[in-house]
């Protein structure tokens, strides 16, 4: 019989490592708990929050783009009908500002394409300027039709006695109808479209931060 007896032996099982004689408890098993829903949550919020950077970057450089177009539309029509000015002459005598007039009307293409980018920047800044400060002072999105059109105004008044004569060329001649048809234009064409275009941006943002019924 003494040769039939069995030494105890280790037994696995699901429960982990037990003796088969003894009191020995089951080790203790490590539990991961992921979850996938809440990642899933933070990976949706980034993407969100890009999009919307990316939707409002978009909006504002468009606007930028349609007050550029405007103006210099208005610039290069009223020109050619009232002297036969030709394009070119019109974009060089935005880059006389930084080079100076003899420089500018001399530097042929180069100077007209220069002139060209510092335009379409300017009219960038006129609606991203409007845009910042419409996140301080909300009544301008809220009303951006009497907003923009004194937006306008006020920017013809500033590129007219602030930063040209800071520049490095001059406001030209005193002509009456060339000064109140540039009001105008300023106050329905760069004015109230930087305004719009701002309001558009806030209208999308807030929409983006109201809850779907999808995301509840």
């Amino acid at each position: 019989m003494a040769a039939n007896e069995v030494s105890p032996q280790p037994v696995w099982c699901s429960g982990g490592l037990q003796a088969a004689v003894g009191g020995l408890k089951p080790a203790a098993t490590l539990t991961v708990v992921d979850h996938p829903e809440e990642h899933r949550v933070d990976v949706d919020e980034r993407e969100r929050g890009y999009t919307q950077r990316m939707s409002k970057t978009r909006t504002l450089l468009f606007g930028g783009t349609v007050v550029g177009t405007f103006d210099i539309c208005y610039a290069i029509t009223f020109w050619a009908i009232r002297a036969g000015v030709k394009p070119m002459r019109v974009f060089q005598s935005v880059a006389a500002g930084l080079l100076g007039r003899p420089a500018a009307l001399a530097g042929g293409i180069q100077t007209a394409i220069l002139g060209g980018f510092l335009h379409y920047f300017i009219a960038t800044m006129v609606v991203i300027v409007y845009f910042v400060a419409s996140r301080w002072i909300p009544l301008l999105v809220k009303q951006p039709i009497i907003f923009g059109l004194l937006y306008g105004v006020g920017v013809w008044v500033v590129m007219n006695y602030v930063v040209i004569p800071l520049s490095r060329t001059s406001r030209g001649a005193n002509i009456p109808v060339w000064i109140v048809c540039s009001i105008i234009v300023h106050a329905l064409l760069i004015g109230l479209p930087a305004a719009l275009f701002s309001a558009r941006v806030a209208v999308d943002q807030s929409n983006a931060m109201t809850p779907s019924f999808q995301s509840l």
